[in-house]
């Protein structure tokens, strides 16, 4: 879902850009070739940090079936994990220690919220087993 919203809001709006380039016909300004130019370094940064988010996605699967060894729980739980948690030791830490190991309380609120959606994501796995 992440990746579908990135991929939305800088590539929908760098096509229009482009597109309106297109449709005029004088030569590319300076501004032009710029403007492309800065499309073409947002899409490849996108592709970078897609690619990015693929492999951290990948590792903590396998670090999952690794440990569980059973693919529709990690898949559930790998596709349903905030971001923020990018290795499976940190979603281990979470749903094994209290809200006193982690000084729950201290925590600013979007930590909170993380660690609150790592335990509702392991219920939601869990519950999708029976």
């Amino acid at each position: 879902m992440i990746r579908t919203l990135l991929a939305v809001l800088l590539i929908a709006p760098l096509g229009t850009a482009a597109a309106a380039e297109e449709t005029t016909d004088r030569a590319p300004s300076l501004s032009d070739v710029k403007q492309t130019d800065t499309v073409d370094e947002a899409r490849q940064t996108l592709t970078t940090v897609l690619q990015a988010l693929d492999t951290l996605s990948e590792k903590r699967f396998e670090d999952c079936v690794r440990v569980v060894g059973n693919d529709a729980y990690c898949q559930c739980v790998n596709t349903r994990l905030p971001i923020a948690i990018n290795a499976f030791a940190q979603y281990v830490a979470i749903v094994t220690s209290s809200r006193d190991d982690i000084k729950y309380d201290d925590l600013e609120s979007g930590k909170q919220e993380i660690v609150d959606r790592v335990h509702a994501v392991r219920e939601e796995c869990v519950s999708g087993q029976n």
